[in-house]
């Protein structure tokens, strides 16, 4: 299925679904342009691709969205307002031997509601928009799930929930890039994340962490030796695997720590 041209959603929940045999590749799913109005849309490509180009709730916020596919790239989601009022999930699965991804191929995914990204595990969360991609929630919970995030050169990483769970595996950059992870003001004001800048030499500049109930660390924090390299947790740290190596220039904690299990602070 491709739609060409901008997208008006004008009867209530749409669903496209091409996935008659969830292992065949073919039943791809693309979008040319953007996607607009209050209406729920679900993309269902089984074993298929779904790209979506242009930008969802571009002017016209969709009340959710559902994706799901093998490798799945996504534009921006809203701008200057929220592009979904609701939920957003999007589930990358395995097909044949090609291992499932998302690709954010954009720098803007603004919800109003939770944000679910979904890839089999290895780097296959994709930030690859080349400059500074945000992740915004209005005190909804941002989760990258069972994959761990890579950001392209360039691609700089911030998730700013006011007071949502940010939850997400290991993240690595490719030059340099900075991560930032805020949770305050609202309900859950937690961080909780795997190893950060531990698989690509230099790839991580500043990591930037703040969670006003927690901040959970599951790995070990490494930055690269250029200028301004640091590592800054503002909020009760909580150590979640035992022993943690933060390995940068200058690492300030701002507020207490403590292990999750007695004995391995």
């Amino acid at each position: 299925v491709t739609v060409t041209g901008p997208a008006l959603l004008a009867t209530g929940a749409i669903t496209i679904n091409t996935s008659a045999n969830v292992t065949d590749q073919t039943g791809a799913i693309s979008f040319t342009s953007t996607i607009d109005n209050a209406q729920a849309l679900t993309l269902t490509a089984g074993g298929a691709d779904v790209t979506v180009s242009g930008a969802i709730g571009n002017t016209a916020a969709l009340t959710s969205l559902t994706v799901s596919g093998n490798d799945i790239s996504l534009a921006n989601i809203g701008g200057a307002a929220a592009g979904v009022t609701g939920a957003t999930g999007v589930t990358a699965a395995t097909s044949g031997a090609d291992t499932g991804s998302i690709t954010f191929a954009g720098t803007t995914y603004k919800t109003d509601g939770t944000q679910t990204y979904t890839a089999p595990a290895g780097y296959n969360l994709l930030v690859n928009g080349g400059a500074a991609t945000t992740f915004t929630t209005t005190d909804e919970a941002v989760s990258f799930a069972t994959a761990d995030v890579q950001l392209a050169n360039g691609s700089d990483l911030t998730v700013t929930t006011a007071g949502g769970a940010i939850t997400a595996n290991k993240i690595d950059g490719t030059s340099a890039e900075d991560v930032t992870l805020s949770s305050t003001v609202g309900t859950a004001k937690t961080v909780s994340v795997g190893a950060i800048g531990t698989g690509t030499a230099n790839g991580i500049n500043t990591v930037a962490l703040t969670g006003a109930t927690s901040v959970t660390l599951n790995g070990n924090i490494t930055t690269d030796n250029s200028t301004g390299n640091s590592v800054t947790v503002t909020g009760p740290a909580l150590l979640a695997t035992g022993a943690i190596t933060i390995n940068t220039s200058v690492a300030t904690f701002n507020n207490t720590v403590n292990a999750t299990t007695k004995g391995t602070e």
